[in-house]
């Protein structure tokens, strides 16, 4: 299957979904819940969003410069940037870290440059989604009453992560026949210092900032839940959002969060009106990438 038919089935999908979402829900409940939502906390909401990828940035730096990369901060935040625009806008979850990796890229003049950005790249991924698990893993043991497929697939994850972990630890210091294992576990020990502290405490940092983005949308749209239940509900909407069924996660994401909500009884209508509030702040900080793009990048 060639890559346009793959983006025309995942937009398909997407289309399908929100179609189904939105003959769900009653539009006048929604624009009376939107209402509750001022220009004031939203712009709130953005400046929180702009600065957990400014820590996000400062992460990345970090892990290149263990793997040999020279650059300023203000740059690694330009390329972060420039990187959240391209997957906000182009039809693909990994644009942005395709650009990410050139640029990095332009700044290293050894053979394996390429190869060593993408692994910076990986390792700022899998970072954040090793602390999304945990959080998650949190909310399963905090919150009563959960649903038991939510639990599951949680507690699957958390398991597969740990598994994950315990392998790279076991299997570290030991040499093996192929050469692309050896050079895994290599990167792997480049990782395993106090960096591994930083990097894992600036991740969790981001996270709590979209957790309180969500808490303070959830409070004014007067959803009276548990706020420990954010510790699932983000967590599991992004990782389901993450895998490569629809257009840049469109309907997914959307789906997951509506689920999640009427878990504690929120209506189908306030659902989709928070998750479009939580988007929208992604595009509005996306669109800082934009204003990079005028400049020329060093």
């Amino acid at each position: 299957m060639d890559k346009r038919t793959k983006i025309c089935l995942k937009l398909f999908v997407s289309l399908v979904i929100l179609c189904l979402l939105f003959f769900s829900v009653d539009i006048n409940t929604c624009l009376k819940t939107l209402a509750h939502i001022n220009i004031s906390l939203f712009t709130l909401l953005v400046l929180i969003y702009l600065a957990g990828q400014v820590i996000s940035a400062l992460k990345w730096k970090i892990i290149a410069e263990r793997l040999g990369f020279r650059n300023s901060l203000f740059n690694f935040i330009k390329y972060y940037f420039k990187g959240m625009f391209y997957n906000s806008f182009l039809p693909t979850n990994v644009g942005g870290d395709i650009m990410k990796i050139a640029y990095l890229k332009k700044n290293c003049s050894g053979d394996d440059c390429i190869e060593k950005a993408l692994v910076s790249v990986l390792a700022d991924r899998i970072s954040g989604v090793f602390v999304l698990v945990v959080l998650a893993f949190t909310g399963v043991l905090a919150v009563h009453n959960l649903n038991n497929s939510i639990k599951f697939f949680v507690c699957l994850a958390f398991l597969l992560f740990m598994l994950s972990v315990f392998l790279i630890f076991i299997f570290r210091r030991k040499q093996f026949k192929h050469d692309i294992i050896n050079k895994i576990i290599g990167y792997n020990n480049l990782f395993f210092d106090k960096n591994i502290f930083k990097i894992l405490s600036l991740s969790l940092v981001f996270h709590i900032f979209v957790i309180i983005i969500h808490v303070l949308t959830g409070m004014a749209l007067h959803f009276y839940i548990n706020p420990l239940y954010y510790l699932i509900l983000y967590p599991v909407s992004a990782i389901a959002a993450s895998l490569p069924l629809s257009f840049n996660g469109i309907g997914i994401k959307e789906a997951s969060y509506m689920y999640l909500l009427a878990q504690v009884a929120i209506l189908p209508s306030q659902a989709l009106v928070f998750v479009l509030c939580w988007n929208l702040v992604i595009l509005i900080s996306s669109l800082i990438g934009a204003v990079f793009f005028i400049e020329k990048t060093d």
